[in-house]
This record gives structure tokens, sequence and C-alpha cells, in this order.
């Protein structure tokens, strides 16, 4: 796997990494009056016997006047970023169990996955996804590029929750 490290300052990058509000902003242009918003999101995790899992969670997005004089979007800042990795992995690659090198934020920007956890569930990330990789520790996960595009990702390093 080819590995470019980004190292960028935590107050501008956990203001302006997290793209999924601006997505979702776009898409909801004339969006209702509310003031909060839910995002939901894939996570990945290992149990008290080091067995990974899928899991739902979601992230509140505030509107805010984010870049006047453009309308409010809504956002969340990234907490506890450490650093950003863009990753490239060959389309077709096969790796094979492996826990996450740390707890991160995986966002697809190309080429789908299919990541299968220790109690045998698979599913297939697209670009657009958003993945939060918990499972440090135990057997990990597999990932399989899948055939029709090489795949690229920012993999975001995030401490502990707070």
């Amino acid at each position: 796997m080819l590995a470019t490290k980004i190292m960028v300052p935590t107050t501008v990058f956990a203001l302006s990494m997290l793209f999924v509000s601006l997505q979702i902003a776009a898409e909801n242009a004339g969006m209702p009056d509310k003031s909060t918003m839910d995002y939901s999101y894939a996570r990945m995790y290992e149990d008290s016997e080091g067995v990974s899992h899928f899991g739902e969670a979601t992230l509140p997005l505030e509107l805010e006047d984010y870049a006047p004089p453009a309308p409010p979007i809504a956002v969340r800042a990234l907490q506890n970023v450490e650093s950003a990795t863009l990753i490239y992995i060959p389309k077709g690659t096969f790796e094979d169990w492996h826990p996450a090198p740390r707890r991160q934020w995986a966002f697809i920007l190309q080429g789908a996955v299919e990541v299968t956890v220790g109690d045998g569930e698979s599913r297939i990330f697209e670009p657009g996804s958003a993945v939060l990789l918990e499972d440090t520790k135990g057997r990990g996960h597999t990932t399989r590029v899948l055939p029709d595009e090489d795949h690229v990702s920012v993999m975001v390093a995030v401490g502990e929750e707070e």
C-alpha cells in the first residue's frame, strides 16, 4: 500500500475536513428550519474478546454561518484530530486480517472496498462513505478493493472520545 501522510494544524483541519457536512448541506439546499441534524455513519469496533463488529452511530450537525455571505450549512468539527493520511490501494488488492493502526475516520474518495469484520459480517463502502475505525486490537478486519477502480481514502487519526 502506498500512503502519503499529510500533517495539518488541528484547528484548521477540524473545521475544514468534515466534507460530509458540506455534502449534506448541498443536498439539502432550502433545508427545513432546524438548528440541528444528525449524520449517520458506520463504525467498526472490537468487543471484550477482541472480535470486531460493525455498528451504527450518529453525529449531531448544527447550522452555522460557515462561509458568509453563503447561507448557513450543517457542520461538525472533528475532535482530537491528530493527523491525516491519503491512502491509495490498487484495484483488486486484498488485505488479510489486521486491526486498524489507530482510532481513525476513513473518508472514501474513490473506489469501493469490501470490509469483513471478525463476526463474519461484510459491508461495501463506496465513495462518499465515512467509517470510524475503532477495532485497534484483536484480529481486526479484512479489506478487499473491488476490481473496478483503484481505492483512495483520507484517513483521519483521532484521539479517544471525549
